[in-house]
């Protein structure tokens, strides 16, 4: 009927036409906003996607010393923070390093402003989850909730047997629907009951997040004691994709949605990008994206990666550094990469023009040494237009899912038509139209007025 193209726009479509988000479970929770980025996964990777369905990632399976031993790890966090009576609560991500320390490159900057009126809850960095770092006093960072373990659902539940009639319908490719829902609503319950349990006990003035998708609990026990919650944009939005992308018909006051109160964005283009259904949407920029313009004279090259797309880009810089051996290609690794550096790097180990970069260099250093900036779908390619320079999308995967930028950038199919572009850039380059402003710089004012001002009714 359809494919992975065409999928994303039926699916959305779909959703709202079929009365999706007026479904509940017995106790009256909406559950479709909760499991419908699940969902989309799942049946996206079933059509052709790159994306790694959910159900077909191993979990744990569940053990009850585990879970016991994590319940008491949940309890002291709250009792931490409930103890500290912050203003404000923050969730962080951080995986990027810099000058030896840890960084959430979209949440920090907002962190500092607060700091001493705050506490930061953070999922990624591990240091965060040593015994010592939960009993120290002063600001260091806690543990984010653990997520415990949970049998996946019967094909009797409710929500299973609902969306599994709807699917057998609409779609002829099929999803293991039970181990798709299971982890999403799991995560809603315990997170609903571990925030409701801390803001019962103390309730800051406003939550600050930088969204990993598992926050919909947070923002239902928020929103059930009036504190705002805001959204840092991390990403490039997309109408193609589900995570911040609703039907035009579903706004921010329908019942069936557990959102945050404010979405803050990179810049006003983010704005109206995507139907992002948030009652708030506040510009505040970014001190790790936005990018000066900078000259094209070195000739070297920037290929974005992410694991998704490495065996297509490896390729293809195997490829371009051997047809160029002058030029130097700088093969910048996603942060989700960096635990395969050594592996990776094996991939390039006979051609010494290919140099892996992890976050030993900033976007800007990156940029400054290259002319041509190559990718599949990533944000660094806004950045990387913005810095002025050549931005090379190869049509590979879900490469569809930035077309607002095709006509600032040159679109390829294979390594010899990428070989081609590079040898002609000054005429393939020379008529591009220069790219509206993706990236604001930093608006601390922007930023304290929104953190002071919105709230949660």
């Amino acid at each position: 009927m359809f494919d992975v193209n065409t999928f994303p726009a039926i699916f959305l479509d779909m959703e709202q036409r079929d009365g999706l988000f007026d479904r509940r479970l017995p106790d009256g929770t909406y559950y479709w906003d909760l499991v419908r980025y699940d969902v989309f996964g799942a049946l996206y990777h079933a059509y052709g996607s790159p994306f790694e369905s959910p159900a077909a990632i191993p979990k744990a399976a569940p053990s009850l010393v585990k879970n016991v031993v994590k319940r008491a790890i949940d309890a002291t966090i709250r009792w931490r923070i409930v103890r500290r009576k912050p203003k404000y609560l923050f969730y962080t991500i951080q995986r990027a390093k810099q000058e030896e320390r840890f960084m959430d490159l979209i949440a920090d900057p907002v962190f500092d402003l607060v700091e001493h009126e705050a506490v930061a809850m953070e999922s990624a960095n591990v240091n965060t989850r040593s015994v010592d770092a939960m009993l120290a006093r002063g600001e260091s960072r806690l543990p984010a909730p653990l997520v415990r373990g949970s049998r996946p659902l019967s094909s009797g539940h409710q929500a299973v047997r609902e969306l599994g009639e709807w699917l057998s319908r609409r779609f002829e490719r099929s999803i293991d629907l039970p181990s798709v829902l299971t982890e999403p609503l799991a995560v809603y319950f315990q997170y609903r009951r571990h925030f409701s349990r801390m803001f019962a006990r103390h309730v800051p003035k406003a939550i600050v997040v930088n969204n990993n998708g598992l926050l919909k609990g947070l923002f239902a026990a928020a929103r059930a004691h009036r504190i705002p919650t805001f959204e840092l944009q991390h990403g490039t939005t997309s109408p193609e994709g589900a995570f911040w992308s609703y039907p035009e018909s579903i706004r921010s006051d329908h019942p069936g949605l557990t959102m945050p109160t404010g979405f803050l964005t990179f810049a006003d283009y983010w704005k109206t990008h995507t139907h992002y259904p948030v009652r708030h949407v506040t510009t505040i920029g970014s001190a790790h994206l936005f990018q000066p313009r900078s000259p094209n004279t070195t000739g070297h090259v920037a290929v974005i990666s992410a694991y998704m797309y490495q065996k297509d880009l490896g390729e293809l810089t195997r490829f371009l550094a051997a047809r160029f051996p002058e030029r130097l290609f700088y093969f910048k690794l996603h942060p989700h990469q960096f635990k395969s550096l050594k592996e990776i790097s094996a991939e390039f180990a006979v051609q010494r023009n290919v140099r892996i970069v992890t976050d030993d260099l900033t976007l800007t250093q990156l940029y400054t040494m290259s002319d041509f900036v190559i990718g599949i779908h990533s944000t660094a390619l806004y950045s990387a237009l913005q810095a002025n320079k050549n931005v090379m999308i190869y049509r590979r995967a879900n490469y569809c899912f930035i077309k607002d930028i095709f006509e600032y950038s040159e679109l390829f199919a294979s390594p010899e038509e990428a070989a081609s572009i590079i040898s002609n850039a000054h005429a393939r380059f020379r008529g591009k139209t220069r790219a509206p402003i993706f990236f604001a710089p930093f608006d601390t004012e922007a930023c304290r007025h929104v953190l002071e001002t919105v709230r949660e009714s």
